[in-house]
C-alpha cells in the first residue's frame, strides 16, 4: 500500500500543464529536458517535432521524478488545427544499451464519413483490415497505421494515427 501511495505522489508531483515552448522546440521536448530526461530526449524531440511540429499546442506530461532518465516519459498534447484540436500522445521508454523506444498516437475528428476520408484523404494508404467497425490502414513503408471509426450518425470520422519507433 505504501509503495502505491508513494508512486501516486511521485507521479502527481511530476505532472505539468504547459502551453508554450521555446521557439525551436515543442513543449514535450522542453518538459523532458527540464526534468532530467537524457537517454530519450533525442527520440522525444524527433517524434514531437515530426508529429507536432510548429503547430500551436499545450502538453500534459508525466515522468517518474525519482528516476526520470531510467523510466517511461509520457505526454498528452492538444494540437491545434483550424477546425479544432486533436490529441497526440507520445510515449518514450529507455531500453538497455542506452536505446529508447517511442510511440505516438494522434487522434482527431473529421466532419465527413470514414469512407469519404478513406477515398479522398487516405487513398494512398493500404487497407489491412478492420477492428470491429474500425477501418485499419497502413502507410507505404508499413511503419504507421490509421484507424478510421465512424461516430454518431456516421458523418463524423474519428481518425487515429499510430507509429512505433524501435531504436
Amino acid at each position: 500500500m505504501r509503495k502505491c501511495l508513494s508512486m501516486a505522489i511521485t507521479i502527481c508531483a511530476s505532472m505539468y500543464f504547459v502551453n508554450s515552448a521555446s521557439a525551436d522546440s515543442t513543449v514535450v521536448a522542453d518538459q523532458a529536458k527540464g526534468n532530467g530526461v537524457v537517454a530519450c530526449r533525442g527520440a522525444l524531440e524527433d517524434v514531437a517535432n515530426f508529429i507536432i511540429g510548429d503547430r500551436s499546442h499545450a502538453s500534459h506530461s508525466t515522468w517518474n521524478s525519482n528516476n526520470p532518465d531510467g523510466r517511461m516519459f509520457t505526454s498528452m498534447t492538444s494540437k491545434h488545427y483550424s477546425d479544432g484540436d486533436g490529441h497526440v500522445t507520445i510515449v518514450a521508454a529507455p531500453m538497455s544499451g542506452g536505446k529508447c523506444d517511442t510511440t505516438y498516437v494522434e487522434t482527431f475528428a473529421l466532419e465527413r464519413t470514414c469512407m469519404s476520408a478513406r477515398e479522398s484523404i487516405y487513398g494512398d494508404w493500404k487497407f489491412t483490415g478492420e477492428l470491429n467497425d474500425t477501418i485499419v490502414l497502413e502507410n507505404e513503408s508499413g511503419a504507421a497505421n490509421l484507424y478510421l471509426t465512424s461516430q454518431g450518425s456516421g458523418n463524423i470520422c474519428l481518425v487515429s494515427r499510430r507509429e512505433t519507433v524501435f531504436d
